[in-house]
């Protein structure tokens, strides 16, 4: 069985392991960016750090999830 995007159940368990292994600042960037729907600006001023730190955070760990999840594909 896949998702909407093809991802099988293996892949969503390695993709969700690998956010549970994450420090706990890129966590709480993708959970309030993903789960709550907060831009990287309104996390930035919620968490008090430059909005160019919280962008970079973003894009570091979503390069490393891709990666995971083109790997595990």
């Amino acid at each position: 069985m896949q998702t909407m995007d093809g991802a099988t159940p293996e892949i969503v368990e390695q993709v969700a392991a690998c956010i549970e292994h994450l420090p706990d600042l890129p966590k709480k960037i993708l959970a309030l960016h993903y789960y709550e729907g907060m831009t990287l600006a309104e996390i930035a001023l919620s968490i008090g750090l430059p909005h160019a730190q919280i962008a970079e955070l973003h894009d570091r760990v979503c390069r490393e999830l891709r990666a995971v999840f083109q790997h595990a594909a």
